[in-house]
């Protein structure tokens, strides 16, 4: 059993050196190997801020020579949060000690077993097969085949509010979006019921046997599976028109499909069956299949689980007994990956970003994997788990279980958004653009941009350019039909041009232009005037067609004739048209770029890169590149760098050669050279993050999230990416110049002040505040000193003073920010302060104190704490604007604990994490958290 072990925590020698007593404090750690062998060995201390020395057997003082990592609670606790003691003293010898605690290597954060999330159980008293979830996420119905009933559950209180009858109900059923339901019966009947009056209103025959269908995202269009049973029955898609309620049209796709999911554009269909482990790709325009049947596996047994990744082109399919989930490129009609899992997997569903995917397994667990590498990062308990859903925020995870007769819901409102080495603090800049990260071993302050600004464009944003000086971005909406202009300087949208379904965008390198290509026209627009000038119709293409520009001619692809031509820019007549030697059929034109000032034209297609001189009458060449997508060109025309997604690669060619590809993790898509010819960025198809590439060395920096599921991208003059999501129709605008300012030994605690436009770094080790001009990024003049250990910081509103809380001591300076010398000190606050925030009146003072394990509140006028809650080893602080929450870390319980601190009591339930948090700040308008784990080097956002 654990046992309570108390220890000796050594601070350090008085400052300046002339005290050389030694500074104690009893600290509580629960071993899990029991007492020490010599109980009698460790004493207790009084909890005064200095004692005698504590001294062994032989009158000698003794010291452990290092940190100590002490498992404590069944986690290590190598956070300052819970002990981390800088020495252990324990009075009948170390070797009692080292039995009792284990030690682990300095500096790491020794995780163990990862702890499971704490899921909320919704009982149904009955057994759920399918959970479906409204489009807003306020309802979710729980398909309950075994007992004949629909669960209809309200996800804001998570109770039961309706139970439907629905006599000889299957396992399948497929939600619309004005709120019917289509269950499929028993008899392969598809029943609707109206889920405002809670009843079945009628049934539909879809000519076979249905199950589990799917709805277009515009909900005009039901698809639905025939033909899983009986054996000898119809076997096909059928397709019904939701606002008649009838079947319009029935085809064969040559498997018998149990199971469809869908795109989120709609245009894509993907069909498994359970008998021939087969997954089928259709396109719903032509009711066709496409390529060839996959194979995924052929150990299926019972229904496959299947989801889209972001995007469409993966695809996860769960089943069988191999303990394995298939990862399908639909773009290329196979299985690009086997991700090893626990056995039985039997369903799986994929986050809103398209980062993490969830398996549902029969070992009573939900593994976590990672799509950026396809790894398993985790696995946690879920009790008789069997579906799974996901909630339309990605905040909640909601899994079906059978057994327990219940919903179980699990958070996953936490997600990293950067990497910090050894990151504590955080704060955000007053315009919300910027994080600004104390990194502790680094002794820098490290300014990372937040993928937070948003600008919607449309529905589909597939192309973004900056022409010329880079001040105003152009988006081509293709879903939308409109160009959309952007003023880079505001971040707003400053003019929307109609053009029908526009493909691609080229900025003319010499010319205040911008050329637009759609099915069947090429038009210029003038970036002074915002509109079109000038147009030519040009032979028409039902597929993507793509654009590139030398300034003096515009070259079109058409990959349905296998051409490409040129265009002059003087009079936008064709001059051109060149056709590969290859045969067409074999060479399927995809993208385009101009290299060596417009002599060479790069043009990939099925696994080649065909470079055309065009200099002295057109020549080719053919390079073998696999998986060849999308093309940047350095500013000088050389090299061309060629992204392969399905090999998380880059080629970097020239004219003549293809040199050796560089790595880049999540599936690289949109690249972009830096305008001054260093940096080359790409986005990442599978995990939405964007990849920094050295380009002198071939090295990657960095990575950073941008948004989801990126589809094009283009830099600004004043060093920003605007990144478009073709899935959610928006662009985001990422600060790609990183900043680093060197600030004093070990910073953790940092504060923005937006009336000084000033950042406060406590810098712990060095017993110093310094202070960050944000503006110029550079620090204010020398470093004052501010107590012993100043660990948090925290500024008034309007502008001062500034509160410092001295870890060492337990007292909290207050500073006039004017001339950075400490007006006054508050005494005996408490034990082992962290973390600091300031009401808005500005007339009380919050304190995380990880000893006393509360959350102390001070009054600062009275100069005492006159108040205080009982939390587990609080970390940082953050007051919401209102003055109506406190958000508190709990980095042992890997969670944050929200505070009303008007009453000191907690407003609900504590917001699990999947990190263990020390900083917080709240972003602008108050809807996420941005917090930082040292231990993992991520800094995370925590949704509201």
């Amino acid at each position: 059993m654990p046992t309570a072990v108390h220890f000796w925590r050594y601070s350090q020698p008085c400052r300046g050196g002339t005290d050389h007593r030694l500074m104690f404090t009893r600290l509580t750690c629960r071993s899990e190997h029991g007492p020490p062998s010599s109980s009698e060995g460790w004493k207790t201390a009084h909890h005064g801020r200095r004692t005698r020395p504590a001294r062994d057997d032989h009158g000698d003082a003794r010291r452990h020579p290092g940190p100590l990592r002490v498992r404590c609670g069944g986690r290590s606790c190598a956070s300052r949060s819970c002990c981390q003691p800088r020495m252990l003293i324990h009075m009948g010898g170390l070797a009692a000690l080292a039995a009792v605690l284990p030690v682990w290597p300095v500096g790491r954060f020794h995780a163990g077993a990862m702890p499971d999330l704490t899921p909320t159980r919704i009982l149904l008293g009955h057994r759920p097969d399918r959970l479906l979830m409204s489009r807003e996420g306020r309802l979710l119905y729980a398909v309950c085949a075994l007992d004949d009933v629909i669960c209809v559950i309200d996800t804001a209180t998570g109770k039961v509010t309706k139970t439907v009858p629905c006599p000889d109900l299957g396992r399948y059923a497929t939600l619309l979006h004005d709120g019917r339901l289509y269950a499929t019966t028993k008899g392969g009947v598809v029943a609707i019921v109206d889920t405002a009056a809670l009843s079945v209103t009628g049934t539909i025959r879809p000519g076979g046997h249905a199950s589990q269908g799917v709805v277009s995202p515009d909900g005009r269009l039901a698809y639905v599976p025939l033909g899983n049973m009986p054996l000898k029955g119809p076997k096909g898609i059928a397709v019904i028109d939701t606002a008649e309620n009838t079947v319009t049209n029935t085809f064969k796709i040559g498997i018998r499909p149990s199971i469809l999911a869908i795109s989120s554009t709609g245009d894509r269909i993907f069909a498994a069956n359970e008998e021939g482990s087969t997954l089928v790709v259709v396109d719903t325009q032509t009711m066709s299949v496409l390529g060839t049947p996959i194979g995924v596996g052929g150990d299926m047994e019972g229904m496959p689980g299947l989801a889209v990744g972001l995007g469409g082109r993966l695809v996860f399919v769960s089943g069988g007994d191999s303990g394995k989930v298939r990862v399908v490129d639909a773009d290329r009609f196979e299985v690009s990956a086997e991700v090893k899992v626990g056995t039985g997997p039997t369903d799986v569903a994929v986050s809103r970003d398209g980062s993490r995917l969830y398996v549902a397994q029969s070992t009573q667990t939900i593994a976590v994997i990672d799509t950026a590498d396809m790894s398993v990062v985790r696995e946690f308990a879920a009790e008789g788990v069997d579906r799974l859903t996901m909630s339309p925020d990605g905040e909640r995870l909601y899994a079906s279980s059978i057994e327990g007769q219940s919903v179980l819901v699990f958070p996953t409102r936490s997600r990293p958004v950067a990497a910090a080495r050894k990151s504590e603090g955080v704060a955000m800049s007053p315009d919300g653009r910027h994080l600004l990260v104390t990194l502790a071993e680094g002794n820098a302050v490290s300014v990372i941009s937040t993928p937070e600004k948003r600008i919607s464009v449309g529905l589909r944003p597939v192309a973004v350019v900056a022409p010329g000086n880079g001040r105003e971005v152009y988006v081509a909406d293709s879903a939308g039909g409109h160009v959309v202009v952007i003023d880079s300087t505001t971040d707003e949208v400053v003019n929307t041009i109609d053009f029908e379904s526009p493909f691609d965008l080229a900025p003319d390198p010499s010319r205040a232009r911008v050329y637009v290509v759609g099915p069947d026209r090429l038009s210029v627009i003038d970036t002074q005037s915002r509109a079109v000038v000038d147009h030519i119709s040009i032979e028409p293409s039902g597929s993507d067609r793509f654009l590139a520009t030398d300034g003096n001619r515009v070259y079109v692809t058409n990959p349905q004739s296998g051409t490409f031509t040129g265009y002059s820019t003087e009079k936008l007549l064709p001059d051109v048209t060149f056709m590969p030697g290859q045969d067409v059929a074999e060479f399927f034109l995809n993208r385009i770029a101009l290299a060596g000032n417009g002599s060479r034209v790069f043009l990939t297609g099925n696994d080649t890169v065909l470079v055309v001189d065009m200099g002295g009458g057109p020549s080719e060449q053919f390079f073998t590149v696999e998986a060849a997508q999308e093309m940047a060109v350095s500013p000088g025309g050389n090299p061309v760098f060629v992204t392969r997604p399905a090999m998380d690669a880059v080629t970097v060619m020239d004219p003549d050669s293809v040199d050796e590809p560089i790595t880049v993790p999540g599936g690289p898509g949109a690249p972009v050279v830096s305008r001054d010819g260093r940096r080359l960025y790409v986005a990442g198809v599978n995990d939405s993050q964007v990849t920094e590439v050295d380009i002198a060395t071939r090295r990657t920096n960095r990575r950073f999230v941008a948004c989801s599921d990126p589809d094009s991208m283009a830099e600004t003059a004043d060093g920003r990416l605007y990144v478009a999501s073709s899935t959610i129709g928006t662009v985001s605008v990422v600060q790609i110049r990183e900043t680093t300012i060197a600030v004093g030994g070990r910073p953790t605690g940092i504060v923005v002040s937006p009336q000084t436009s000033r950042a406060y770094v406590a810098n712990a080790a060095a017993g110093t505040v310094s202070v960050i001009d944000l503006a110029t990024k550079a620090v204010i003049s020398t470093p004052f000193a501010v107590g012993v250990e100043p660990v948090g910081v925290a500024v008034a509103p309007g502008g001062g003073p500034l509160y410092v809380a001295d870890g060492f001591n337990g007292t909290i300076a207050v500073v006039d920010v004017d001339d950075s010398t400490v007006i006054r000190t508050l005494e005996n606050i408490g034990l082992l302060l962290r973390g600091l925030a300031v009401s808005p009146d500005g007339k009380l003072l919050y304190v995380a104190d990880a000893q006393a394990q509360k959350v102390l509140v001070v009054d600062i006028g009275q100069k005492k704490v006159t108040r205080s809650v009982d939390l587990p080893n609080p970390f940082g602080l953050a007051m919401a604007d209102d003055g109506n929450r406190l958000f508190v870390t709990l980095p042992g319980e890997r969670s944050l604990a929200v505070v009303d601190p008007q009453t000191l009591t907690e407003s609900g339930e504590r917001i699990q994490l999947q990190i263990a948090a020390h900083g917080v700040c709240l972003a602008r308008g108050g809807g996420r958290l941005y917090v930082t784990d040292p231990s993992t080097d991520q800094v995370s956002v925590v949704e509201l």
